[in-house]
């Protein structure tokens, strides 16, 4: 499985900036729950860093754990839908899905009456890390 997260983050100067990760996990199958609970199972592929990870408070973030096979269509996809999705009214949102993988977006309450364009951020970055 991979790991795809990114995270709006700012650091102790008042700097913001997008951090993102893409891991390889071991194993067929995660639970939603479990996506904090990886540990050993998580390996970083890639990175990128707008601000070196460390001290920074983390504003927001975008998760999206999916089958190896799952290709950029099919994720930009279902974060169009979630995007979408007119009775969400505010995060956190955790989506599950049988052949999709697990989807979570979370932020900070300031953040909140502007979530839409937030994870249209985080997404656009997050999507940086999926090969062609």
């Amino acid at each position: 499985m991979k790991l795809f997260s990114a995270q709006r983050v700012k650091n102790d100067d008042g700097v913001v900036g997008i951090n993102t990760y893409r891991y390889h996990v071991d194993g067929d199958r995660v639970d939603g729950d479990d996506i904090d609970q990886l540990g050993g199972r998580a390996r970083l592929e890639i990175n990128h860093f707008d601000l070196p990870p460390g001290r920074n408070q983390v504003l927001s973030f975008l998760d999206v754990l999916t089958p190896d096979d799952t290709g950029l269509e099919q994720i930009a996809e279902w974060i169009k839908e979630v995007h979408g999705d007119t009775e969400i009214e505010a995060p956190p949102i955790i989506r599950r899905d049988e052949e999709r993988g697990v989807l979570r977006l979370n932020l900070v309450r300031g953040l909140v009456p502007t979530w839409r364009e937030e994870l249209r951020d985080l997404a656009g970055r997050l999507l940086l890390l999926l090969p062609d």
